[in-house]
């Protein structure tokens, strides 16, 4: 473990680590999408949490949501950056005479808006604040994904 005067860098897999330590906030980004099913999720945002000291912040970010990405590809202004898309993609693959792909080998977690409602509420049950905000457009995905904020009381 890394450790600054007001940061700490925890590498490793985090469902398997042993953290005897407090924090009033908390970034896990572009993480979530990656775990195996929603119940993990649901493990590794609880195990967060129960690290946060009262009034602590736990910021979820950079979430794909497969929902918010299909009603994006449905407006009009998801129509035309898809065609702009794969104009961009076409011009590179020519260019560069291959494709890149990222391969995963095993399946992982899908979110919707069904599954997003989930956490907000789970957590809000178990008396948390819990808030979801967009990302900024400008974002290479900013139009396809979310963040979600869970503040734990006083």
């Amino acid at each position: 473990m890394q450790r600054s005067q007001n940061i700490a860098l925890i590498p490793g897999n985090f469902l398997d680590l042993s953290i005897d330590m407090r924090f009033n906030k908390i970034l896990c980004y572009s993480v979530l999408h990656y775990l195996q099913d929603a119940d993990e999720v649901f493990i590794f945002i609880d195990k967060a949490l129960n690290l946060l000291t009262p009034g602590g912040w736990a910021l979820f970010g950079d979430i794909p949501n497969q929902s918010h990405k299909d009603r994006f590809a449905q407006s009009e202004r998801g129509k035309r950056f898809t065609t702009e898309w794969q104009k961009m993609i076409a011009v590179q693959s020519t260019s560069e005479g291959e494709q890149h792909t990222v391969n995963i080998d095993r399946e992982c977690v899908v979110f919707n808006d069904d599954l997003t409602m989930k956490i907000l509420m789970h957590f809000r049950r178990q008396g948390y604040d819990t808030y979801i905000f967009p990302q900024p457009p400008d974002l290479p995905f900013g139009n396809t994904r979310e963040d979600i904020l869970i503040i734990k009381h006083d």
